[in-house]
């Protein structure tokens, strides 16, 4: 898959994974796609052992070691979460801090791929949370795409999220300049 989408919602087919579908839709034009839900997941967060600095490897068994080769072979990384306490959901943050780890831990395996941040809530912290998605872009070098407002969602209940109308222009104007940046940094 040339861009994968990992959905970080605890609840499966909800507004989180709506808009991650959606987006990588408008990818699917001229992108193969994917999309892997957490929800489906077992995963545990980092322990801080520092084992996979030595080894190159995470020592904790769970589904995160299928997860991995799939995001380094990928060339776009969309994260997708719902807002929580003004935060991202625990399930995304467990799945990034094994994520960030042993991709530092490997020579930095996600740097230089293009990182997007989905971000949907039903009143407020929507912000914050994109703020936190490209805090760990920054930090892991991706190139993050601009675009013409923030990639965030308003709705809470199920479905709530289609409503939105703006969200879909939003996120139409941001693919189609992904895939402009993705051409440019030597896509096919």
């Amino acid at each position: 898959m040339e861009a994968v989408g990992v959905v970080g919602s605890p609840r499966r087919r909800g507004n989180t994974e709506y808009l991650v579908k959606y987006y990588l839709k408008q990818l699917t034009q001229e992108l193969s796609t994917g999309i892997i839900p957490l929800a489906e997941r077992k995963i545990a967060a980092c322990r801080g052992c520092r084992r996979c600095q030595a080894t190159g490897e995470c020592q904790i068994q769970d589904d995160f070691q299928g997860i991995y080769p799939i995001v380094v072979k990928s060339k776009i990384l969309v994260l997708g979460t719902p807002v929580y306490y003004s935060s991202m959901s625990p399930l995304l943050s467990a799945f990034l801090s094994r994520l960030g780890m042993l991709s530092s831990s490997r020579g930095r395996e996600l740097g230089g791929k293009i990182g997007v941040g989905i971000v949907t809530g039903r009143r407020a912290g929507h912000n914050m949370v994109l703020a936190q998605l490209l805090q760990f872009y920054f930090y892991h070098g991706l190139i993050i795409p601009g675009g013409p407002y923030w990639t965030i969602g308003f709705g809470g209940g199920r479905g709530e999220v289609k409503n939105d109308r703006e969200i879909f222009t939003v996120l139409n104007a941001h693919a189609a300049f992904t895939l402009k940046i993705f051409k440019k940094l030597g896509g096919e």
